[in-house]
């Protein structure tokens, strides 16, 4: 190159890596690479980026087929390419199948988790290892691996293995129907032999509620006053249920405001029912325990509830539990009126 005075000269030269490039295939693919008597990671087809410039010697190996080898001459920044066909190589394999008493059955057969057939069977096959499987049209099954050799004979016989026959499933066992749902104030007979006489035989029961109320008074029409809240009230109410006359319940009650002026009322009535149902219409007269003494009325109408846990360890205490939901209306005077809703828990003795 030749470089004058005041002029720019311009050489341009490719840059040639030092490395070649080399391509191995086979037919078929799959064969493990030998490069100058190094294994190769991957198998055929496969690249190798970073190969020495020169002659280099590869050899081919695939189960059932023959080895080969092959010269390659690699060049600097280029990619030679190397590929070769493997001859397989054949063994006669026979598969025959048969129960454990010896009696020959005709069964579907893989080979290499192919469908290939049914037993007897023979036939060429590569020599190499392969996984037998059969199966008989009565349900029974079996497995072998065989390595065939080559040029020679594999006979098998697989047996086959027929599951025993599963027992039938046991019979379902029926659950005791669950006891209806009874209004009445019974109890189930307890199984223990130191009661001498069970809750189902009592004749008298007596419910004992606690219970909190709270309403509006009704607006009073000749003084044009408004509607006003009604003061909260808890009263403790016990009652006298008679098995014979379960429709009519007297109890008595003692009720207290949880407000200013705290008065407290006397309140003995009756509690009529619809038959056996748990809705009622209830009846009493009420007395002002204070200085002033002052006599009224209220009706209700309401349910009772009972705690009824339907397991196998119910607890005894809440078999009779009840809870009571109630709409009451006391009467003071015709321009004191309130509705109130009662709400009340309790325990039947």
């Amino acid at each position: 190159m030749v470089i004058k005075d005041g002029k720019t000269s311009t050489y341009h030269a490719d840059l040639v890596a030092n490395w070649g490039q080399l391509r191995i295939s086979s037919n078929p693919p799959g064969a493990t690479v030998f490069l100058d008597g190094a294994i190769v990671e991957d198998k055929t087809p496969c690249v190798l980026d970073r190969v020495k410039p020169g002659v280099h010697v590869v050899k081919y190996f695939l189960d059932g087929h023959g080895e080969r080898s092959e010269k390659v001459n690699v060049r600097r920044g280029q990619r030679a390419l190397v590929s070769t066909k493997l001859q397989p190589k054949y063994g006669l394999l026979v598969v025959t199948c048969s129960y454990p008493g010896e009696s020959v059955c005709e069964c579907n057969l893989w080979l290499d988790y192919k469908l290939v057939g049914q037993t007897p069977w023979l036939h060429d096959v590569l020599a190499t290892s392969h996984r037998i499987e059969v199966r008989c049209p009565n349900g029974g099954t079996g497995s072998e691996t065989v390595t065939v050799a080559h040029n020679g004979r594999s006979d098998v016989n697989v047996s086959i293995y027929v599951p025993p026959p599963k027992p039938p499933p046991p019979a379902p066992r029926m659950a005791a129907p669950e006891p209806t749902p009874s209004y009445s104030y019974d109890k189930p007979k307890s199984s223990s032999t130191s009661r001498t006489r069970s809750r189902a035989e009592r004749t008298v029961f007596f419910p004992l509620t606690l219970s909190i109320s709270e309403g509006i008074l009704l607006p009073d029409k000749a003084t044009s006053s408004d509607s006003q809240r009604a003061k909260v009230q808890m009263g403790l109410d016990l009652d006298f249920h008679i098995k014979a006359i379960y429709w009519l319940v007297p109890g008595f009650g003692f009720w207290v405001m949880l407000e200013p002026p705290h008065e407290g009322t006397f309140r003995p009535g009756i509690q009529w029912y619809f038959g056996r149902l748990p809705m009622y219409i209830r009846t009493a007269m009420m007395v002002k325990l204070a200085s002033s003494s002052s006599v009224g009325f209220v009706v209700g109408y309401g349910a009772d509830l009972s705690f009824m846990f339907r397991n196998n360890r119910r607890s005894r205490f809440w078999d009779n539990g009840i809870l009571v939901f109630e709409f009451q209306t006391p009467v003071w005077s015709k321009t004191k009126v309130a509705i109130e809703l009662r709400i009340g828990i309790g325990y039947r003795f």
